[in-house]
């Protein structure tokens, strides 16, 4: 990701054209990729401190793809973070 400095971590999945991305710029949060939610189009992440613990997540809509393909990942995020928090 050209133009951001070495010290934001950058959270991406997947092995084609990377379309979505998590960046955290502090030391003060742990932080942890859901594999199981994250794609090229989707990444999916943990976020922990020690007052808090919230789920972030980034995801492509691609206007060429058929919408259902993506409210079916959406559903899959909710299930995954449903009552964890």
């Amino acid at each position: 990701m050209a133009g951001l400095p070495r010290s934001h971590k950058r959270y991406t999945s997947g092995d084609g054209r990377k379309r979505t991305a998590i960046l955290i710029n502090t030391d003060h949060l742990d932080v942890t990729l859901i594999t199981q939610l994250s794609s090229e189009d989707c990444v999916g992440v943990e976020v922990r401190s020690e007052a808090v613990k919230f789920y972030s997540v980034s995801m492509h809509f691609d206007s060429r793809r058929d919408i259902e393909e993506d409210i079916r990942q959406l559903e899959k995020v909710m299930d995954y973070t449903k009552g964890k928090v």
